[in-house]
């Protein structure tokens, strides 16, 4: 599991012509530098991403990249027989669905394979990590990942808020990054309005909001609703909002 710099996400991802365009479009190095940033003001020294294989639909040069929250490019290696018990973690984490300190899981990975977690532990506190708070997210194209970070103190001790706002943050910057390499297979094509439609249902917005958001006629709404149905495969609102994340057609 060789780290990456930041500079070497453009290989992470098999960036398309075709990708799908943002408004207010960040590029990934400053969606990773701005995480970077939000880490250290509350306490974090280290930070990884890393792609299940098992979960994800993109095909990845590389899964795992990590950052120092000093460093924007550190030379740092992770040795690399923990990737594969890494790996497992994650993909532990991405099961569950809900973030979780690796200070609380150390029990449940120590009966399956006490030898390397003790090892990864070692490692991680001649570092200067006494624990890692691991967070799944889940963004378009089906792509499913884990962001961690790591902290000179157990997170039982890292303000709740500072944790809740990383989980936030982490799950914009995943969707910001996949959605701009990113392509889905099916390659759906919204309309501007069609996407602004799409924004409103998401929203939980009924036809007639919608309408006077937008200052379009009830039946207009109606109409580009079918469209987006039909462009997506569903039937339904909430279908319609899950399956345009999944393609990465919904603006998180």
């Amino acid at each position: 599991m060789q780290t990456s710099k930041c500079g070497d996400l453009a290989q992470v991802f098999p960036r398309s012509k075709d990708r799908i365009s943002l408004k207010s479009e960040m590029r990934p190095l400053g969606v990773v530098r701005n995480l970077l940033a939000l880490s250290k003001a509350h306490g974090s020294n280290s930070m990884s991403y890393h792609f299940s294989p098992l979960y994800s639909s993109l095909k990845l040069t590389e899964p795992y990249l990590y950052f120092s929250a000093g460093k924007a490019l550190p030379r740092n290696k992770i040795p690399q027989e923990f990737v594969e018990a890494i790996g497992r973690y994650h993909d532990f984490l991405i099961r569950e669905g809900a973030p979780r300190s690796f200070s609380s899981v150390v029990p449940t990975f120590r009966k399956v394979a006490p030898e390397i977690t003790e090892a990864i532990w070692n490692f991680a506190n001649s570092r200067g990590i006494a624990d890692d708070y691991m967070i799944p997210v889940f963004g378009p194209f089906d792509t499913k990942a884990v962001i961690s970070f790591g902290f000179p103190v157990l997170t039982d001790d890292v303000d709740p808020a500072a944790l809740k706002e990383l989980v936030k943050e982490s799950t914009n910057a995943h969707n910001e990054i996949v959605r701009y390499f990113g392509k889905s297979d099916r390659n759906v094509e919204l309309s501007q309005r069609e996407r602004s439609v799409l924004a409103w249902i998401a929203k939980g917005k009924s036809n007639n909001d919608i309408a006077t958001i937008l200052d379009i006629t009830p039946s207009s709404v109606d109409t580009y609703t079918r469209r987006i149905f039909k462009k997506l495969g569903v039937n339904d609102r909430i279908s319609a909002s899950m399956q345009a994340l999944k393609e990465g057609v919904l603006d998180s």
